[in-house]
């Protein structure tokens, strides 16, 4: 031990420009045992910074005979005891697989991401799971569903949008302009969206979010021909030649509150009703979403009324593309001369 340590500490004074500490490192397995001797704590190690002979402070070296002193060695900032190339390749590794855990994060990110736009159930499934975390909107009842949704900033679906938008529209203004229609109540008439490219020369919009209400009053208040009520000013004195229903059946999951709507919805009218939903009892996985084949409850509760024309929708439903697609039909419904 003591031939390498007389060398060194006699060459301490003589660095010619190098920390003495620096020459330790190139001598790691005697380093140790000189670190040990001098009383360091070899697992606590910091970086060396760089330094110069004429900045070294050298105080008392120290031994078993002091051991309470220390070897000050120090620039304008403290430096601590050298870590040895051991230490420095340990370091490397840890920091290579830091990176390298990274990088397996990032292509797993993007591997999950690649999955979820190239499946639409699975797409739909993360969308639900985000509402979900992010505190969205909860299905305790359908209307409370709507305004809570409303309320939120939400929209009335991607049906009242785009190239769906456009095909309603088409198909009612041309209804209307060609059967000489005067008035128009719709019950569930939403944000307004799909109203914009209507062409009606009367017109009362029904809907159970008082949000919604609000917001089409506000929307369409230079225009004279529409007006909006709230579900529950509706009176039974309210008639129209045309009643429409756009979207909304298949939202109704309760029985009864579908029952009040249909019954509602036909006594409004004194002699067109027009339906826009599906038309099949099957399950569905969204909460706010119950199809139903609501034919058969005409057939049953409403025999004034008969199935004039059904019109297939341009675009069906295509699980590939759900916000451009619908599984809606138009069904239109026209009160027997008897009846009337």
């Amino acid at each position: 031990m003591n031939e390498y340590r007389q060398p060194i500490l006699a060459h301490r004074n003589h660095l010619h420009g190098r920390c003495w500490m620096r020459l330790l490192q190139r001598i790691p397995k005697v380093s140790s045992r000189i670190d040990r001797h001098l009383g360091w704590d070899t697992k606590h190690r910091t970086p060396l910074k760089r330094c110069s002979a004429q900045n070294i402070v050298v105080g008392k070296i120290p031994g078993p005979e002091n051991p309470e002193e220390s070897d000050r060695l120090s620039t304008s900032a403290d430096i601590g005891p050298p870590i040895h190339s051991t230490a420095r390749r340990r370091q490397s590794r840890l920091n290579q697989r830091g990176r390298k855990s990274q990088g397996m994060q990032r292509g797993t990110r993007l591997k999950i991401k690649t999955i979820l736009t190239s499946t639409p159930s699975l797409q739909r499934l993360a969308r639900k799971v985000k509402s979900a975390l992010s505190g969205g909107t909860s299905f305790t009842s359908s209307a409370n569903y709507w305004e809570d949704r409303y309320r939120r900033g939400g929209t009335s679906g991607a049906g009242s949008y785009d190239r769906l938008a456009d095909f309603k529209a088409q198909v009612l203004n041309t209804f209307v302009r060609e059967n000489n229609i005067r008035s128009v109540i719709e019950f569930g008439s939403g944000d307004g969206a799909q109203l914009e490219l209507a062409d009606y020369p009367d017109y009362t919009g029904i809907d159970v979010s008082t949000t919604a209400i609000e917001s089409t009053r506000r929307r369409f208040a230079g225009n004279g021909a529409f007006r909006f009520l709230h579900s529950s000013e509706v009176t039974d004195d309210l008639q129209a030649d045309l009643v429409l229903s756009l979207d909304v059946i298949y939202h109704l999951v309760e029985d009864e509150v579908f029952n009040d709507y249909m019954k509602q919805l036909f006594a409004a009218s004194s002699r067109w009703v027009i339906i826009y939903a599906s038309n099949q009892s099957q399950p569905h996985q969204t909460p706010h979403v119950r199809h139903r084949e609501f034919t058969r409850w005409i057939d049953a509760n409403e025999p004034r009324f008969r199935l004039v024309h059904r019109i297939p929708n341009v675009y069906p439903y295509s699980a590939d593309d759900p916000d451009h697609t619908s599984f809606a039909d138009f069904y239109i419904f026209e009160m027997s001369p008897a009846a009337g």
